[in-house]
């Protein structure tokens, strides 16, 4: 498919960036509103080509921070960000997906969808299909981009950029799946510094050249990118992401749709096992095995009282025979009538 060329419209912001890569770029953005909305309308000034995705229509609330205007309410988000961008940006490449993008969808469709991106924005407000995105980004070796909003001013940005490096779900897994993401109450100025940050951070997986990269550069004595970008009260602070143990997106393997893939998931897969550290194995008298064992092995922590009294007739039948009835005070030192007395004691309050 042809891709568009640097123009005059450009001419400003060719020095930024290297156009002339980025308009052989694809970037597939799902969600179309209040953020991805945004996001795509300011990555259409670079790529030659957006993909977007949204089920859902344009409403009169979503005007204050939403890139479309009046003209569009109650028509298709998606549908209507074509429209906008081709009549603002001839010579770009615009595909209108109108589908809800479900989490329940399997692997082989999300890929046909996803695979030929050179960037994913996921600016959905489901937390499952965030982590679905996440998963199958992973297993396509496609970097991924993940804005989202806090309750109360600011936001954060994580960015997803290879197999061999800590995933989506390894930042997200804390949270639970099930939990409903609710919309923010903010303003456009509000949630602006979130969309800048996506921005930059998404010119800075797309184009190597470009100054934005340094944003993925390791902080001084580190060794690996930052991931995870949190933009509060005006303050940007960039964090590594730890692996996170088990995780099960790092775990499933390359798609079959990108073979070239592979690669990177071989290579993934050293840079974990030297990361992340084996588990120590834990002492039995440690951490009480949570599984029960068979009746028939199990014994009581303390001992039957039933079994006491029976024993301590026996030890003193036993010790009655061997010092002759009471008269067994005249040899009272016998080893052989004391040794099971004193045992029997000690059976006693040990077990107890």
């Amino acid at each position: 498919m042809a891709v568009s060329t640097p123009s005059n419209r450009s001419s400003r912001i060719a020095g930024r960036v290297n156009l002339e890569l980025l308009v052989t770029k694809l970037v597939v953005v799902v969600g179309v509103g209040s953020v991805g909305s945004q996001v795509a309308e300011e990555l259409a000034n670079y790529v030659g080509r957006l993909r977007l995705f949204d089920g859902k229509p344009l409403q009169e609330h979503h005007l204050p921070r939403h890139a479309l205007r009046k003209a569009y309410v109650d028509q298709n988000k998606a549908v209507s960000m074509k429209h906008y961008l081709s009549e603002e940006i001839p010579t770009l490449q615009v595909e209108a997906r109108p589908w809800q993008i479900n989490s329940a969808m399997p692997d082989d469709v999300f890929d046909v969808l996803l695979h030929d991106a050179d960037l994913i924005v996921a600016a959905t407000d489901n937390r499952e299909v965030q982590r679905a995105i996440g998963r199958r980004a992973l297993a396509l070796d496609i970097p991924a981009v993940f804005p989202g909003l806090y309750e109360r001013n600011g936001g954060e940005v994580f960015v997803q950029l290879s197999p061999e490096r800590p995933c989506f779900l390894c930042r997200d897994h804390f949270r639970p799946a099930q939990q409903v993401l609710r919309g923010v109450a903010a303003t456009n100025p509000d949630i602006v510094t979130i969309i800048a940050l996506a921005n930059r951070l998404s010119l800075a997986v797309l184009d190597p050249g470009a100054d934005y990269r340094r944003l993925l550069a390791p902080e001084r004595g580190e060794r690996w990118p930052p991931q995870l970008f949190v933009h509060n009260d005006l303050v940007l602070a960039k964090h590594i992401v730890p692996w996170h143990q088990g995780c099960p997106s790092c775990a499933i393997g390359p798609s079959p749709l990108r073979p070239d893939a592979v690669q990177a998931w071989q290579a993934a897969q050293r840079v974990r096992a030297a990361e992340i550290p084996e588990p120590r194995p834990v002492p039995h008298t440690a951490t009480p095995s949570t599984t029960p064992s068979h009746p028939a092995t199990q014994r009581s922590s303390s001992a039957d009282p039933g079994e006491l009294i029976t024993s301590g007739l026996c030890v003193f039948a036993w010790w009655f025979f061997l010092t002759d009835g009471f008269n067994g005070f005249a040899v009272i030192w016998n080893p052989l009538a004391w040794i099971p007395v004193i045992g029997w004691f000690f059976y006693a309050f040990t077990s107890h």
